[in-house]
């Protein structure tokens, strides 16, 4: 039997002849680094004997590939290049709503209508947590099955890609677009004035009056500081998720720095160290922060669904409300072009309507 052992590392590989489907012989020599040692050579065994009766010329393992099987390797694809947080995010949306419902069947029988048979699986799907799935998440859900294919159509022979020729998730019709919350400067300080621990009150601080993202600040060093000449800065994120490490930023342009205005200067400056992480670790939580904003929130009044993403928008949206020029913003929120910040903030506060009409009133 053509099977044949690499003795430098005890691996198994296979060159032997097939038959094309027109009749014809071919060569055909196949490594695959888990044909180690005994059980490597049955398993290259097992393999030539597919390869002897296949009669196409798809690779037998592309040709019956399954879901499962095509998104473990996608997993293995993208491991060197996402960052943790987002392959942790990756990993949890195959695992949970990819596999299970459609991991046994071939990538190359899916069909139109099992995409959408399942659309309709998700759209009744309740979480651990007693609730469905939002119109986002699932529209995320089936973009990383698009993904998945596509990748299957680059590498693995897989002839189309169903999920993006069926569609992803529509919102209702006459369903608006969620309206992202802001917090007026006024709001923000009877906000701050509720807050009793001087890390988390920090934190707020952080979060209004320089729009950083949340990973940004928790992977902040006093190093990072340069009160000289009065910026900060960002070159890392840290999840929030216990025992994560830094990682580099969302995007190129997340790398910055970013000068201080000067209540953010006095505020750092009072509280300086010489090096280290200026929160450390697991004093600032998740369910801490959120709570922490919920109560403060209803201690003022503030009736509004409160994220902690929501104080970036607020400081972009002083921004803008103070005529700060949007190019200008756009560098100093990180991101990547400025159209991002035009289509995420080309909002003001609920006054700016006004504004807008006492500027044209020459007309």
């Amino acid at each position: 039997m053509p099977v044949y052992k690499n003795e430098e590392n005890n691996s198994w590989y296979i060159k032997t002849y097939v038959k094309d489907k027109n009749g014809n012989s071919k060569q055909v020599t196949k490594r695959n680094k888990e044909w180690i040692g005994r059980k490597g050579k049955e398993l290259a065994q097992q393999e030539e004997i597919r390869l002897k009766n296949n009669i196409d010329d798809i690779p037998y393992e592309d040709k019956i590939i399954t879901v499962n099987e095509l998104s473990l390797n996608y997993l293995k694809y993208v491991r060197s290049y996402l960052r943790d947080s987002s392959y942790e995010r990756c990993c949890n949306i195959i695992n949970t709503y990819i596999i299970p419902f459609l991991g046994n069947k071939e990538a190359n029988k899916v069909t139109n209508i099992e995409i959408l048979n399942w659309h309709d699986k998700l759209n009744d799907h309740i979480s651990q947590k007693g609730k469905e799935l939002s119109l986002v998440y699932k529209q995320k859900i089936h973009s990383t099955l698009s993904t998945i294919f596509n990748y299957g159509c680059k590498y693995h022979n897989v002839k189309v890609n169903v999920p993006h020729v069926v569609g992803n998730f529509k919102a209702p019709r006459g369903l608006n677009k969620k309206k992202m919350t802001i917090m007026t400067l006024n709001e923000f300080h009877d906000f701050i004035e509720e807050e009793n621990s001087e890390q988390y009150k920090l934190f707020f601080y952080l979060l209004f009056f320089t729009g950083m993202r949340r990973g940004e600040i928790l992977a902040l060093q006093w190093e990072d500081i340069d009160f000289e000449n009065n910026y900060i800065k960002i070159s890392k994120t840290l999840s929030i998720r216990k025992g994560s490490k830094p990682e580099k930023p969302k995007t190129d342009k997340s790398n910055r720095e970013i000068k201080m205005i000067d209540y953010i200067y006095i505020i750092m400056y009072s509280v300086r160290k010489e090096k280290g992480p200026i929160f450390e670790a697991r004093s600032i939580t998740g369910t801490t922060l959120d709570r922490k904003c919920k109560n403060n929130c209803k201690k003022i009044g503030f009736i509004k669904n409160m994220r902690i993403h929501d104080f970036r928008h607020s400081f972009a949206s002083l921004c803008i409300d103070n005529e700060v020029p949007i190019a200008v913003l756009s560098e100093y929120m990180g991101h990547e072009n400025i159209s991002t910040t035009y289509d995420i903030y080309g909002h003001l506060y609920p006054d700016s309507q006004n504004k807008l009409l006492e500027k044209l009133k020459f007309i």
